[in-house]
């Protein structure tokens, strides 16, 4: 079993599933996506405190609603979903297309709540006094939630990337075809069945 295992993925190479200069581009597109919604959460609550004449309680109804998981976890449920065809049936084109083109808005969805989430942390720490030993728990809490979330976006991102463009025509997908059904299906299968599942234990 070992050996079939190994021979079945001899063909694939590191650079099949990691680029360098690839990740460093999805990482400015996060960061650009995340400073920009961050600037505006900002600059919604200043015009709040500061200039109450502009009615702004549409906007901040907005931040709220953005930053509710409820639409990334759909979104990236149907990207997985795909992803798991993909998986299943790399011949056929359509399924990485779709999963690629879902998961990448996904990717731009978590990066926009990333930031909406991050400004209204930073206003409401600002309007709060907190006795030093707490802020530096609060600090040390958040810090390490907003990288477990970075990290989770930046997965996603990477699964888009797997089932891209340039992974069909040189790298993962193109390679993934001479692979053992035997041992795509258990994977594809997790893919497929496990997203929806989690949707359908939603209440």
């Amino acid at each position: 079993m070992k050996n079939f295992v190994t021979n079945q993925l001899a063909v694939f190479q590191k650079s099949d599933f990691w680029q360098k200069e690839n990740v460093f581009k999805a990482i400015r597109l996060f960061m650009a996506w995340a400073i920009i919604s961050c600037v505006f959460v900002l600059i919604v609550e200043q015009i709040d405190q500061t200039a109450q004449i502009y009615p702004v309680g549409y906007l901040q109804k907005a931040i709220k609603q953005g930053i509710g998981p409820e639409l990334w976890n759909v979104i990236g449920a149907f990207g997985f979903f795909f992803l798991g065809l993909t998986l299943l049936f790399p011949q056929f084109k359509i399924f990485s297309e779709i999963a690629c083109h879902v998961l990448e808005t996904t990717f731009g969805v978590g990066a926009l709540m990333f930031g909406l989430l991050a400004g209204e942390t930073i206003s409401a720490f600002s309007s709060v006094s907190i006795v030093s030993w707490k802020t530096w728990f609060w600090e040390v809490s958040l810090t390490g939630l907003f990288a477990i979330l970075f990290c989770i976006n930046l997965l996603v991102w990477y699964f888009s990337y797997l089932s891209g463009k340039q992974s069909r025509r040189y790298g993962m997908l193109k390679k993934l075809k001479s692979v053992s059904f035997l041992l795509r299906c258990p994977l594809a299968l997790l893919l497929i069945i496990l997203p929806i599942g989690v949707l359908l234990l939603e209440r």
